[in-house]
């Protein structure tokens, strides 16, 4: 991976033979790389089911970000689902669903909690992405 970065010069004057530290310039992508683990894994979900749980088996698929997360005590979660598709976290479920018209685009959100309060707080600190 390093060597891809640096092939494509996204960090200038970095050479891997030295001492360097480079984890200040990857830092405001933390994030990002966090998120991208987690559609990685979300992708090979059919893959890995072939392959009987072998995760060892599949190429690409990753698992860092947990480390990552845990280390920078990063709390927040991230969700990736298909519109269309029923994602439950904890106690609430959530639904997309979309409509296309030729002069508009309907999305419907559809938010169930299973729990016996009859309101909903966002407490999850989620980050929750739909793909069409």
């Amino acid at each position: 991976m390093i060597d891809y970065v640096h092939q494509q010069n996204y960090l200038a004057g970095y050479d891997k033979k030295a001492n360097t530290n480079i984890y200040p310039k990857l830092k405001p992508r933390t994030e990002l790389a966090i998120e991208n683990a987690v559609w990685l894994r979300r992708e090979m979900t059919t893959v890995l089911e072939a392959e009987n749980g072998r995760i060892y088996k599949l190429n690409p698929y990753t698992t860092v970000d947990h480390l990552v997360a845990k280390i920078l005590e990063m709390d927040d979660k991230v969700i990736w689902g298909n519109v269309g598709e029923t994602i439950t976290f904890d106690s609430i479920s959530v639904t997309i669903t979309h409509k296309i018209f030729t002069d508009r685009l309907d999305i419907k959100l559809w938010v169930e909690n299973h729990c016996k309060t009859g309101y909903l707080i966002n407490n999850y600190g989620l980050r929750c992405y739909a793909r069409d």
